[in-house]
């Protein structure tokens, strides 16, 4: 047919703007929050991720200490292994994968509120 070749040609074009939008999204939120935490291309990696950590380890703190083992275990996991053992943390704690996903996916977002809360007072 040759409507194949056309409609082929078609859907690999939608997937490459995906592709791109996405790129561009990543970009821009990479922007914002190495805006957000006062970036320069003065500053080494070292000190970011040091900016990063001091201000991020009173927000962890704040949490109760059942959401901190909870994200610790989460997210110390290697790739390798990352499924096998969220399914295991999610049955231990009685929750689906799904729930386990938001739950977490909640809790990082109040991670980044306190820590963009924080880097505003500074």
């Amino acid at each position: 047919f040759p409507y194949t070749t056309l409609f082929r040609s078609f859907c690999m074009g939608v997937a490459k703007n995906i592709i791109h939008e996405r790129l561009r999204n990543r970009k821009r939120e990479e922007g914002a929050w190495l805006e957000l935490i006062g970036y320069s291309q003065d500053k080494s990696t070292d000190a970011v991720v040091e900016k990063i950590m001091n201000l991020m380890k009173p927000c962890f703190e704040e949490l109760p200490k059942d959401d901190q083992e909870l994200l610790i275990e989460y997210c110390k996991v290697s790739p390798q292994e990352r499924a096998e053992r969220r399914c295991k943390l999610a049955e231990n704690l009685k929750l689906s994968i799904a729930a386990l996903r938001i739950r977490v996916t909640r809790l990082r977002r109040r991670l980044q509120d306190c820590v963009k809360r924080l880097s505003k007072k500074q």
